[in-house]
């Protein structure tokens, strides 16, 4: 009898060969499979731009203004002004108290149900507990804290309110415009991230799998915020960085304005949507609290509230951005800390007692600080 070790060598090649070329076959349906399937279970998204490019402005982008459309699952309408928002008067009506709330894609509500956002659902619990408020949501994907200076100067201010709370996001310090061109910010992008990202782009399932891949390379090389954003943004915050200088005196400068205005401002931290077991960003909201803290600014992190949560429940299915769950947090931490004489400074008493603690908002706020 013949037996396989006694096969000529080609014989062996060519079943070697077949059986490799099988298991390629099997696997590329499988992933051919599983990717259909995450499609498949994706939210979905109208082909419409909801971009439109400002000339003229600091902003540089901002909404089509009175636009219906479906993006990331739920429905977007925009007003007149092009900010996911109803339509307010200019005019102030009397007794009411407003705030102004700046913002990016955390604050916009990407993947979140209009109602659901932080800025609604603070509005109706302040309406149902402390009398008639108006918390208008100035909030656009992509903005960075300078552009949210652009926001008050140029559309916010207008409205006149009692409050500016301005949504921090950590991917605040990414640079726009010419400047990035010319001098890209501490963080650029290796050939490795630039992969990373563009298979996030591309593949579906690979953006589901990122996560836990990312988990395996922390336990396997201590290697699991080598790639991708995260490791971007760690790297935004070091002394240094061209953006996080822009930040900070943008956020110097925001204090500056609605102290000129009489309103008071509060500045909320929000937490990256990871796993905040082995949270890699923390010095990054320590940076900005003790900014804020040392310039007079109010100044509410919420990452201590998240502590023992698990980020995959609380952000929007295959795009990482805080949910509806996450938003009702953001909305219960920032009324507690409007409540009358529990919060510091101005932030309280806009949301309270009016312009007695307007005044005292801002009043200490000095140049930017290096710190």
């Amino acid at each position: 009898m013949k037996h396989e070790h006694d096969l000529p060598w080609r014989t062996k090649l060519l079943f070697s060969g077949t059986a490799l070329l099988a298991l390629a076959v099997i696997g590329a349906v499988v992933l051919a499979a599983g990717e259909a399937a995450v499609r498949a279970l994706a939210p979905r998204s109208d082909p419409v731009k909801l971009g439109v490019r400002l000339e003229g402005s600091e902003r540089r982008h901002g909404l089509k203004p009175n636009l219906r459309a479906v993006q990331t699952g739920v429905l977007v309408e925009t007003n007149s002004l092009g900010f996911r928002e109803r339509e307010y008067p200019l005019e102030r009506v009397p007794g009411v108290r407003r705030i102004s709330v700046l913002g990016d894609s955390f604050t916009f509500g990407v993947g979140v149900e209009f109602s659901e956002i932080f800025a609604k659902r603070l509005e109706e619990r302040l309406n149902r507990e402390r009398g008639p408020h108006e918390v208008i949501n100035f909030g656009v994907s992509g903005y960075n804290t300078s552009m949210e200076l652009a926001t008050l100067r140029e559309i916010a201010g207008r409205f006149r309110p009692d409050l500016v709370i301005l949504g921090y996001v950590l991917n605040d310090t990414e640079r726009v415009g010419p400047a990035a061109e010319a001098a890209p910010a501490a963080g650029s992008r290796s050939a490795l991230s630039a992969a990373h990202t563009w298979m996030k782009d591309a593949s579906m399932l690979y953006r589901l799998m990122a996560p836990k891949l990312g988990a395996a390379l922390g336990v396997l090389f201590d290697a699991r915020y080598a790639v991708g954003v995260t490791h971007q943004i760690i790297r935004s915050f070091e002394d240094d960085s061209p953006g996080w200088l822009e930040s900070r005196q943008a956020l110097a400068a925001i204090a500056e304005e609605t102290r000129a205005m009489g309103a008071g401002l509060l500045v909320v931290v929000f937490p990256m949507m990871i796993d905040f077991a082995s949270y890699p960003l923390e010095d990054a909201h320590r940076r900005i609290v003790r900014f804020c803290e040392a310039n007079g600014i109010e100044v509410l992190d919420l990452l201590p509230r998240f502590r023992g949560e698990r980020a995959g429940e609380l952000a929007v299915f295959l795009d990482g951005h805080p949910n509806a769950r996450a938003h009702a947090v953001f909305a219960e931490e920032i009324f507690r800390r409007l409540q009358p004489g529990r919060a510091p400074g101005s932030a309280a008493g806009a949301a309270g007692t009016g312009a007695r603690s307007r005044r005292r908002c801002g009043s200490r706020t000095p140049p930017p600080s290096p710190r």
